[in-house]
């Protein structure tokens, strides 16, 4: 059985992760320089909008990338089944109602020429109260949000999974603010 072949639908966790450890989170990106989230090196306002800060590690930021794997690695063993490797750096990331905040139907994979890895796994994490924006949910192809309870997955704290070859999209926010941070696990290449 290939990588590809195993279970390929996204799984959470409601509010797994605690108020002070998302506030954390967010006073450590509010430190960190802002820029706008592109696609391919470049800026696409139609597909995306929405402003991002890059987490890399360090002492710092070490607890975020322990939790993290922690979790990458709890939700492989229980769901996926994926030969993984590592986290690279982690994106928090802004979708606000004055710019419409939105990311189109898109992949994580990588398609930056040869590489010896792949992004095996994507984790979004909701770090902004669920009743603080209105619109900018996560959604997945051909069934929403993957047969995951929208009003569930919006909670704060919680934890979303899913193949990083799944396509997925986040809605315009028309009111207000919604916070998050996404990661990705690298493995060697899918077989």
């Amino acid at each position: 059985v290939s990588d590809r072949q195993m279970n390929a639908l996204p799984t959470f966790q409601q509010s797994i992760l605690s108020d002070p450890f998302c506030d954390d989170v967010i006073k450590l990106a509010s430190e960190l320089d802002q820029e706008k989230g592109t696609i391919d090196d470049g800026v696409t306002d139609s597909v995306r909008r929405s402003t991002v800060r890059w987490i890399n590690r360090d002492e710092r930021s070490e607890f975020v990338y322990q939790i993290l794997t922690r979790l990458f690695e709890d939700f492989n063993r229980q769901v996926f089944g994926f030969n993984i490797g590592h986290v690279p750096e982690i994106q928090f990331t802004e979708y606000g109602e004055s710019e419409q905040g939105h990311y189109d139907w898109h992949l994580d994979t990588i398609s930056d020429g040869p590489v010896t890895y792949d992004r095996k796994l994507s984790m979004s994490i909701q770090l902004s109260p669920s009743t603080s924006y209105v619109g900018g949910d996560l959604q997945f192809h051909d069934n929403g949000s993957g047969g995951l309870p929208a009003d569930e997955i919006r909670s704060r704290g919680t934890v979303i999974v899913f193949p990083s070859f799944m396509p997925h999209r986040v809605t315009p926010v028309t009111q207000g603010k919604r916070l998050s941070l996404v990661a990705w696990m690298e493995g060697p290449k899918f077989q």
